[in-house]
């Protein structure tokens, strides 16, 4: 195909300006006023010293005795803010003054110690460090080659052992709080609380109160600190020691056990809340027999006053303060009681104190010891006062009930709705031959059936005296009769009581030999 003149001299113009906008665009990259130019331009030699070429907060360049000097400083951040965590001690006032080199072109700085001279320079938008070490400039021979190295192996070492620790390491200005070193891990931390800008910056953000890193190193104990947002605070128990005019510290993650401490306060809150509204009396004492817990019943029922409770007094304390009260069981000789309160806390050590005290008012108290973790016992007073009352009120009237029972002719026997005899009386007994109150274990159906059976007249009375007990529902008083071994005759009585109890009535009477209707029956 041919192409036209015009065509053609249109697309040679067009290769000719694409052809120059290249040339341009390398000239200003590569050229002497380019980017890399200028580096190229003002990159410094190996016979230098200590220089730096810094574009922005980038390290473009650097000489041999430099690169080992930023090698020196913290991992992470900028190259810039990791050179200024070196110099910033000895050259305070660098990091204020540099931002204004563009204006003045030239800075000199002078050291603390007046022995290291920092010359900052902007050339064609870089910074360009030279650092003139005096002491070593006049004696350059003093550290030979092998020296340097082991120096530089140790940094290396402390370095890794810094960065290797699992915890954020710093040193800080004892006045102002200014971070002058810091580890890896302080960065990282820095970085999740504060965000990723914060560890662009220098002087590098501090995590914590500096006023509160200072006082805690004045009282020569830990911080406990909090650190980031509200929401996703982090806690810190930070140890500081003191270095001249700077502090050496470190922080340790306590997230777990503030977090567990919080639990067992809210516990603790919830338990408190539950003993307060015990009617019996807790106390706690731990492994050195100090009362370490206590509920308002324990003043109630021991008569002690919350002040001396609160002071956290000992288990004998206690007991001697009761015992002035009239609140123990009044002892015939000290010496004995006194010893008796030993086996007492010995007995609750080992689970098995439990007694009941009557104590001089004619009030009655129920102690029980119990063991405890980590050595503590833990001792509850009740009172049962009004349980011992009704028990004694109880047991009167039972006896009271038997006098009664006790005073009629005929025999009488009650049965529980489980077949059990609950009660006779004494002509019951001779009735039968055998005293059934008088067995230690409570006497079943079944047994005073034999008993029975064995006293009678052969008869199948007693089968269907069984099946009437043991049968609770529906039932109608029976009167029956039966014949004893002697011949005398003995009308029973058969009527239900509430609950399924039944009351079996015995009542002897003369011989039925000559009834038809016994004869019959038997």
């Amino acid at each position: 195909m041919v192409l036209s003149s015009t065509v053609l001299a249109t697309l040679l113009a067009a290769s000719s300006v694409a052809a120059a906008l290249l040339a341009l665009a390398a000239a200003a990259r590569f050229g002497p006023q380019g980017r890399l130019g200028r580096r190229a331009t003002h990159r410094p030699s190996a016979n230098d010293g200590i220089v730096f070429l810094f574009d922005q907060a980038e390290l473009v360049d650097a000489t041999r005795a430099g690169e080992r000097l930023i090698a020196a400083a913290p991992t992470g951040g900028t190259d810039w803010t990791r050179l200024l965590s070196l110099l910033t001690p000895e050259f305070p006032d660098l990091a204020g003054r540099v931002d204004s080199l563009a204006a003045e072109g030239v800075q000199v700085f002078t050291s603390q110690d007046t022995a290291t001279q920092l010359t900052a320079e902007w050339r064609d938008g870089l910074r360009r460090l030279t650092i003139v070490d005096e002491d070593i400039a006049a004696a350059p021979a003093r550290i030979d080659a092998h020296n340097l190295a082991a120096l530089e192996r140790e940094l290396e070492i402390l370095r890794a052992n810094t960065d290797l620790a699992p915890a954020p390491v710093w040193r800080q200005k004892r006045e102002g709080g200014e971070i002058t070193w810091f580890n890896r891990v302080y960065l990282e931390e820095l970085r999740r609380l504060r965000g990723p800008d914060a560890a662009e910056r220098w002087p590098i953000a501090p995590i914590f109160d500096a006023e509160a890193v200072s006082e805690a190193a004045r009282k020569k104990s830990p911080l406990r600190a909090a650190a980031g947002k509200q929401d996703q605070e982090s806690w810190y128990d930070v140890h500081v020691r003191d270095d001249g005019d700077e502090l050496v510290c470190a922080a340790v993650n306590v997230d777990r056990l503030v977090g567990t401490e919080r639990q067992l306060r809210g516990f603790m809150q919830t338990l408190t809340k539950t003993f307060a509204d015990l009617d019996a009396g807790l106390a706690i004492f731990d492994r050195s027999r100090r009362l370490v817990m206590f509920n308002p019943a324990l003043g109630d029922l021991t008569g002690l006053p919350p002040g001396f409770l609160a002071a956290h007094p000992t288990l004998f304390g206690v007991l001697d303060r009761m015992r002035d009260l009239g609140r123990v069981p009044e002892p015939r000789n000290y010496t004995e009681w006194r010893k008796r309160m030993t086996e007492l806390e010995s007995d609750a050590a080992d689970g098995f104190f439990a007694e009941t005290w009557a104590l001089p008012s004619g009030e009655t108290l129920r102690v029980t010891g119990r063991p405890h973790p980590d050595g503590a016992i833990a001792f509850i007073f009740e009172d049962i006062s009004a349980e011992i009352r009704l028990t004694r009120r109880f047991r009167s009237e039972l006896e009271v009930s038997q006098a009664v029972i006790d005073t009629l002719e005929d025999g009488v026997a009650v049965f529980s709705a489980a077949g059990v005899l609950a009660l006779s009386n004494r002509a019951y007994a001779e009735l039968w031959g055998e005293d059934p109150m008088a067995r230690l274990d409570h006497a079943t159906l079944a047994d005073i059936l034999q008993i029975w059976a064995a006293r009678t007249a052969p008869t199948a009375l007693w089968v269907d005296v069984e099946t009437y007990l043991r049968n609770a529902a529906g039932r109608a008083p029976w009167t029956t009769e039966a014949m004893l071994l002697d011949g005398r005759g003995v009308s029973c009585q058969f009527s239900p009581l509430p609950g399924g109890a039944t009351m079996v009535r015995f009542s002897p009477s003369a011989t039925l030999a000559g009834d038809v209707r016994f004869r019959r029956r038997a």
